[in-house]
């Protein structure tokens, strides 16, 4: 069990203030990162990007600190009181990555940034004891047609870096974090975002899967070479349509219960993302379309390999034994391959 969890409704967060002290570092932390994150994460404190316009709202940025075991959640203000222009206050959120995937909502943790206050900073200098128990709200329908873009392109083109416009009245913040509660903890971990980016935050062997850029992009845009654009990737398919759902109404539909069930076996990260929704879509319709049992097993096969998603197979396996007249003989052959998966209360009954 993690040691920042607090019962249900209880998260404790470590936290850290990074601004300018005569250049731009640390100025508070409740605790001592490895050397390799403490570096990573005075980089990404500070300022997005030359010309980078911060509005009075901030900017998000989430990344992981693997040598220590952290999600780092940050957010990032102007700060114009300072006598160097340009300079930022960023208060970040580290958070233990067992407790990341404990959390039904990850966009609760909005409400625990606090911009730095006249009267000291002492308050960084102590985790937070925070209540994340609040349910996942849908997105505006507003927003539908925006989630939909970003979704097609980050989980439709899963290799490569993703940028779009950061929309003038969209509450970007909301937006992303509903995206990354949506994933499973093995790929919420691993997910990197920037909600307002000047210039690519990526370095070598940590991409940043999502960037915003400002809503002037096309002088910002050069400064992205290896990202596509999340307009310029068609936005349609059944799997698609299942995660807007989703998305929409995150109570009622179970996308995101059978995502966390699969999840934790699958090493493929974004790219498994299409399969594991298409597969989710097929095992709804086994019992009324049998036949859809073949396509799940052609689909574990042929897209997510052999060496991963042992929990979907199980699914997919145990529901192959009720329908086992009806297997053709590929369906047959992955079902005897599988016996080990099926529960032995059903093997004796069945």
């Amino acid at each position: 069990m993690a040691d920042g969890v607090m019962g249900a409704r209880h998260v404790k967060l470590h936290q850290a203030l990074h601004g300018y002290a005569e250049g731009h570092r640390e100025i508070a932390s409740s605790i001592r990162l490895k050397p390799r994150d403490g570096k990573s994460m005075l980089v990404l404190s500070d300022v997005s990007g030359p010309g980078a316009r911060i509005d009075d709202g901030g900017y998000l940025t989430g990344y992981p600190l693997v040598e220590s075991g952290l999600y780092a959640f940050a957010k990032t203000w102007a700060a114009p009181e300072m006598p160097r222009p340009g300079c930022v206050w960023t208060h970040t959120l580290l958070i233990d990555f067992a407790d990341l995937a404990n959390l039904d909502s990850l966009t609760p943790l909005i409400g625990a940034f606090r911009r730095p206050q006249s009267d000291g900073h002492t308050n960084y200098t102590k985790p937070l004891h925070f209540d994340c128990s609040a349910e996942q709200s849908a997105l505006c329908s507003s927003d539908e047609s925006r989630a939909r873009r970003i979704l097609a392109a980050l989980y439709g083109k899963p290799k490569v870096p993703i940028v779009t416009t950061r929309d003038i009245g969209l509450d970007v913040d909301r937006l992303v974090t509903a995206l990354w509660s949506q994933q499973w903890p093995r790929l919420r971990r691993s997910f990197r975002f920037c909600t307002l980016a000047a210039t690519d935050r990526s370095v070598e062997g940590a991409t940043f899967d999502l960037q915003l850029l400002p809503p002037d992009n096309q002088a910002f845009r050069t400064r992205f070479p290896k990202a596509i654009e999340a307009q310029s990737v068609s936005a349609s398919g059944v799997w698609l349509d299942k995660a807007i759902d989703d998305l929409m109404r995150p109570q009622r539909n179970g996308l995101r219960s059978f995502l966390r069930l699969v999840g934790g076996d699958v090493a493929s990260g974004r790219a498994a993302f299409t399969p594991l929704c298409r597969l989710y879509g097929l095992i709804e319709s086994f019992r009324s379309e049998p036949r859809s049992v073949g396509s799940a097993i052609d689909l574990l096969q042929d897209e997510l390999g052999a060496s991963q998603a042992r929990s979907a197979r199980a699914l997919v396996a145990n529901a192959a034994l009720r329908e086992a007249e009806r297997l053709d003989e590929s369906g047959l052959d992955y079902l005897l391959e599988h016996l080990d998966l099926i529960e032995a209360s059903k093997l004796s009954t069945e």
